[in-house]
């Protein structure tokens, strides 16, 4: 596997996995099958052989699977040392955007996802218009929420992975302008510099 480092040291497999169509029982696509339950066994096996690999970054939502990508991924994941991976995860852009609604969403994927940090934190579906943005983002409270949340974690620490926030300092910073046309998704790419290892 190649590596990229990021500008905090983080060593960034240039092949991630995306955990928007994990298997049903029925054999089907998490994101079509909306009824069918996901497959726990074998999101373990495919989530095992990709660590196993060299793949160490997984995007997920709250928003994929039905909602239920965020708790198979962490399951998934709690076979393993934090060390050996990271997770990116987003503000999802659907549903309740009130910034007690928004506040819950942010809890609630480390609650999921079995961590105490989240390595890459999006902003979800940005691209559009300012003024949903404004509305979702910025209208609410919910950057300033999430800025604050970023601060805290780099003044009270030494190590840079102790707070949920405290890594993501580059996928926030860039969007706070009004040139966010650009899918946030890709600020990964941006965040994690070019630096191969």
């Amino acid at each position: 596997m190649t590596y990229r480092t990021g500008k905090h040291g983080e060593k960034v497999s240039i092949l991630g996995y995306g955990c928007m169509r994990f298997p049903t029982k029925s054999g089907a696509s998490g994101r079509e099958d909306r009824n069918g339950e996901l497959d726990q066994d074998q999101i373990d096996r495919l989530i095992g052989y990709a660590i196993e690999h060299g793949v160490n970054l997984f995007d997920t939502s709250p928003a994929y699977c039905r909602g239920q990508s965020e708790g198979a991924l962490g399951k998934a994941l709690s076979r393993f040392p934090r060390d050996k991976f990271m997770v990116s995860t987003k503000m999802s852009n659907f549903g309740n955007f009130s910034r007690e609604a928004s506040i819950k969403m942010y809890h609630n994927s480390m609650r999921e996802l079995q961590v105490d940090y989240i390595d890459f934190y999006l902003l979800h579906a940005i691209g559009g218009d300012w003024k949903g943005f404004e509305d979702r983002f910025i209208s609410n409270g919910i950057l300033d929420f999430l800025l604050e949340e970023r601060a805290a974690g780099e003044s009270r620490i030494s190590d840079s992975r102790s707070t949920a926030m405290s890594r993501c300092s580059t996928v926030f910073w860039r969007w706070t302008t009004p040139a966010i046309g650009i899918l946030l998704l890709f600020s990964i790419v941006t965040s994690i510099g070019t630096t191969p290892s």
